[in-house]
């Protein structure tokens, strides 16, 4: 685990919340960098075969790098009660997928490859 990162004596606030778990900001001492991290959801990490396959998934697409997507940094395990399993990644600028999709579902517009549904 990185120190860094785990040394935080209070919780960041959460930047953003979804199915996955809440993200958060959090500086990286190491680098002087903010980054995001994903704590994930504890229904989702109760599945014992869940964190093995989360690593192997990201060790595949460790060189993908493109500027529309932040670079996941790694996989931590927080020094809190729950022990929560956080995916550190670089911080990412724009506008979220889900805004843009719930944004067009309130304007009642069709997004290519999209349902809106009454």
């Amino acid at each position: 685990m990185d120190p860094a990162l785990a040394s935080t004596s209070t919780p960041a606030p959460v930047a953003f919340e979804d199915g996955l778990g809440t993200r958060r900001l959090a500086l990286d001492r190491q680098r002087n960098e903010t980054v995001e991290m994903l704590c994930l959801r504890s229904e989702l990490t109760a599945v014992p075969s869940f964190e093995f396959a989360l690593r192997e998934r990201l060790s595949h697409l460790a060189a993908f790098s493109h500027a529309c997507y932040g670079r996941v940094r790694s996989v931590e395990r927080l020094k809190d009660p729950g022990s929560t399993l956080a995916v550190v990644s670089d911080v990412t600028v724009g506008t979220r997928l889900s805004e843009i999709l719930r944004f067009a579902e309130a304007a009642g517009t069709a997004l290519p490859g999209t349902i809106i549904h009454p």
